[in-house]
């Protein structure tokens, strides 16, 4: 039975015969003989995700993240990006996901 936890930030890495591994027993392609009252359980991984930060259009930085691990998004003074007259701001929404840094 699956998770109703695992959802899109998780993704099934391979099967195991313990509960509550984190080390795969078999994985896609792999061919074995299930015998009678053998139990498997899936083993999940935790899905990567990318934030791409741009000035004006042009790339000026990368972070390269995993779901549901907290992310320091990088500062202004980091990518180099500044405009006069103008606050960078940062907002979040109630799932906790990042969106993405504006320069207004």
């Amino acid at each position: 039975m699956c998770s109703p936890a695992a959802s899109w930030k998780t993704a099934v890495k391979g099967w195991s015969r313990t509960s509550g591994s984190t080390t795969a027993e078999y994985v896609a392609g792999d061919s074995f003989i299930v015998t009678d009252g053998m139990d498997l359980y899936a083993v999940w991984e935790a899905n990567t995700y990318s934030v791409h930060y741009y000035s004006e259009g042009v790339p000026c930085g990368l972070d390269d993240a995993v779901y549901d691990v907290v992310l320091n998004l990088a500062r202004v003074e980091e990518l180099g990006i500044s405009r006069t007259g103008y606050a960078f701001i940062c907002s979040e929404v109630l799932d906790l996901v990042p969106l993405m840094a504006l320069l207004l």
